[in-house]
């Protein structure tokens, strides 16, 4: 999944842009049949320099909104996400910055399925997913 938002940031007394640090902040996660909806907030500090040669610090959180089509998905699923990247481009332009940031999310989606196991001293019994089929196992030391 990619996620890209632009943001104009008013600097008025700005002369140089030192950095902007961006992180996805307050994500989270909403399942839908064959979808994810995930939403949260790009937290950017910005550093900047002033007409008096100080260093300046601002924070700007944009808020985001993506969906992501996964086949199969359903409510109740486990979603994991893993930051892959997170490139920022700006500009300082009379005054206002100007800037994008791009970030790639890898989602995991994931459901839990319970299978009960049966130990004894000559065999493991499993019951499987499906509602009455069984697999014996014998070592063979008991055959």
């Amino acid at each position: 999944m990619q996620i890209v938002e632009a943001a104009d940031v008013p600097l008025p007394d700005a002369i140089k842009v030192d950095r902007v640090v961006a992180s996805l902040v307050n994500v989270t996660d909403h399942v839908f049949p064959n979808k994810v909806v995930k939403q949260g907030f790009i937290h950017k500090q910005i550093f900047w320099v002033d007409a008096d040669n100080f260093v300046r610090h601002t924070g700007v959180d944009i808020p985001f909104v993506i969906a992501a089509d996964i086949p199969g998905t359903q409510p109740g699923h486990i979603v994991e996400n893993f930051l892959q990247d997170l490139f920022v481009d700006f500009k300082l332009c009379n005054g206002v910055l100007l800037e994008k940031v791009v970030a790639h999310v890898l989602i995991k989606v994931a459901s839990l399925e319970q299978i009960d196991v049966l130990t004894g001293h000559c065999g493991v019994f499993a019951t499987g997913p499906a509602q009455g089929r069984g697999i014996w196992c014998f070592p063979a030391s008991c055959i």
